[in-house]
């Protein structure tokens, strides 16, 4: 990887950010990547997700993030509730 970017509106402290925490960014590789490594398909249809996806259903989260003593970059999972959903459904809020 030659560099990153978070979004310059990122917020990494849940209790003060607004509803959009902005939680994405992207790298910019040493070397193209394989054609076939970044080749987009869907794991399941429209009608799959909407069963899917809807406050109180369980997810399976996965990430890289802080635990409570502050330490990170260890790949962790968790079964958390969904929450809430920002207007339009493009993010969602999940855990507790």
């Amino acid at each position: 990887m030659e560099t990153y970017k978070t979004h310059p509106q990122f917020c990494s402290d849940a209790a003060s950010c607004d509803e959009d925490r902005y939680d994405f960014a992207y790298l910019l590789l040493d070397n193209p990547a394989p054609v076939d490594a970044v080749a987009s398909s869907f794991l399941i249809d429209e009608q799959d997700f909407e069963a899917a996806m809807g406050v109180g259903k369980q997810l399976t989260i996965v990430g890289f993030g802080n635990d409570e003593d502050g330490v990170r970059g260890l790949k962790r999972e968790a079964e958390v509730p969904i929450t809430s959903f920002t207007p339009y459904a493009l993010e969602f809020e999940a855990g507790g």
